[in-house]
């Protein structure tokens, strides 16, 4: 169990999905949606091992979200057109795997 000073589960899993936290959490537990929405929620109790899995994701993701933010800002910097430069990040992503052929947490 964790501190009550410690993040909530659902704040965990909302660091690492921002946007559509309920779906992509169920891809990556391999969970339905509504079993997804009730572990964000509390409703449900997030197991110690899977909490713990999740919350060293988000150190990782923070920092990977700073490197993107520094390039963009560079490549703007550098006068890319901001359309090109969100064509380049689209190109960038479509090659990363979903996450639906990977086993889930």
């Amino acid at each position: 169990m964790t501190d009550e000073n410690d993040p909530r589960p659902g704040d965990v899993m909302t660091a690492l999905f921002p946007v559509d936290t309920g779906k992509h959490v169920s891809v990556l537990l391999g969970v339905p949606r509504r079993s997804a929405d009730r572990l964000i929620s509390g409703y449900s109790r997030t197991p110690p091992k899977l909490l713990q899995k999740l919350e060293d994701q988000v150190e990782p993701r923070r920092q990977f979200d700073a490197a993107i933010r520094k390039a963009i800002a560079e490549a703007e910097a550098a006068g890319l057109h901001p359309l090109i430069l969100r064509q380049a990040l689209v190109d960038r992503a479509s090659v990363i795997d979903d996450g639906e052929h990977h086993e889930p947490f």
